[in-house]
C-alpha cells in the first residue's frame, strides 16, 4: 500500500513538474529556427514599388539569357525600357543585380545555420508530422516539419527547418502529416537522417532535435 502511494506521489509530482514546463514554453515559429538575415542587407529594400517592378522585368531577362534561353524581341524592348527608366533615376542596375544574386545565396547559406541562442529552450512548436519509430499504436520517434509533404513528395526543407523529435509518451496519429503542438527542449543536433519510402530511401540533414514533454494534436 505504502508503494502505491509513494508511485502514485511520484507520478502526480512528475505531471506537475510537465504542466508547469509546458506553461513556462517560449512558443516559437519555424522562422526562429533560422537566424535572422539584415534587412538592410537587401538591395532592393529602398527601392518604390515601380522601381522594383521594372527591375523585375530585367533581373528575368538576365536570369534567361545566363540559362541560354534568350527572351522574345517585345520582351527584349519592354527590359531595355525598364533598365533605361530605372538608369535615368541614377540606380546602377548592373551593380544592384550583382548585389540580389549574391542576397541570394546568402538566404540560401542561411537556411542550413541553426540558432545556438535556442539551444536547452523549453519552445512550444506547431508542425506536422513524419514518423520514424512507433510503440504499438503510438508514435514515439518521429520528424516535425514545417508543411504537408515535407520530405516525401517534395525535396526536403533546409536542415533548420526539420526537428527530430522524441516523446516518451508518444502520440496516435491518423496517417501521415498529423499537425500537432510539440512541447519541449530543443538543441542544436546536426545529423543526416533517412526515411524509408516506397520508391526508395530518402535521406536528407536534421538540424534540431527535441525532447518531446506534451504532444497535442491541432484542431483543424
Amino acid at each position: 500500500m505504502r508503494y502505491r502511494i509513494l508511485v502514485r506521489t511520484l507520478l502526480i509530482f512528475l505531471i506537475a513538474i510537465a504542466a508547469q514546463q509546458t506553461w513556462a514554453a517560449e512558443k516559437i515559429s519555424w522562422e526562429n529556427l533560422m537566424p535572422p538575415i539584415d534587412s538592410l542587407l537587401n538591395p532592393l529594400a529602398n527601392l518604390s514599388s515601380e522601381q522594383k517592378m521594372d527591375f523585375e522585368d530585367v533581373f528575368w531577362t538576365e536570369n534567361l539569357k545566363q540559362q541560354g534561353r534568350p527572351a522574345s524581341r517585345s520582351i527584349e524592348e519592354q527590359t531595355a525600357e525598364s533598365r533605361k527608366r530605372l538608369q535615368d533615376q541614377g540606380l546602377d542596375v548592373d551593380q544592384l543585380i550583382k548585389k540580389t544574386i549574391e542576397y541570394q545565396d546568402l538566404i540560401i547559406r542561411q537556411q542550413s545555420v541553426t540558432v545556438p541562442s535556442l539551444n536547452g529552450k523549453t519552445v512550444q512548436l506547431p508542425g506536422y508530422v513524419l514518423p520514424l519509430e512507433s510503440e504499438g499504436n503510438k508514435v514515439t520517434e518521429f520528424l516535425l516539419v514545417p508543411y504537408v509533404g515535407a520530405c516525401i513528395h517534395t525535396p526536403p526543407p533546409p536542415a533548420n527547418q526539420i526537428v527530430h523529435v522524441r516523446s516518451l509518451e508518444g502520440i496516435e496519429i491518423d496517417g501521415l502529416f498529423t499537425a500537432v503542438w510539440v512541447t519541449g527542449q530543443i538543441s542544436i543536433e546536426k545529423k543526416l537522417q533517412s526515411i524509408d519510402l516506397s520508391d526508395g530511401q530518402s535521406k536528407f540533414e536534421v538540424g534540431y532535435a527535441l525532447q518531446a514533454i506534451a504532444v497535442e494534436p491541432i484542431e483543424q
